[in-house]
């Protein structure tokens, strides 16, 4: 019961259907595998040496989750720096606000 209410904090889990925390980062790790075991494939179709591909494979994993980082902190940065509101997480979709003027 303890475990169960930490865990739905840390992860922001919504009974209500939405798209949450852990349907995130499940959906992050099995793209990042797709997207490693791709590397490999071009690294070894390329090079024709498994050592390699394994290779090049290994450092792009760690390399694109650091980028990846950044990359959601300086998109943070200028959502925050231009007040761009977010209706429940998507940047694209009008504010309410937007919806009650018209």
């Amino acid at each position: 019961m303890i475990f169960d209410s930490l865990f739905q904090k840390v992860f922001s889990i919504s009974h209500s259907g939405k798209k949450n925390g852990v349907i995130s980062f499940t959906k992050a790790l099995s793209w990042r595998i797709i997207g490693t075991l791709d590397t490999m494939l071009v690294s070894y179709w390329i090079t024709g040496r498994v050592k390699y591909a394994l290779s090049i494979g290994s450092v792009e994993l760690f390399t694109k989750i650091i980028l990846y980082y950044f990359h959601e902190r300086i998109w943070e940065s200028l959502v925050a720096y231009f007040n761009i509101k977010s209706n429940q997480g998507n940047l694209y979709a009008p504010s309410q606000d937007a919806e009650s003027k018209t």
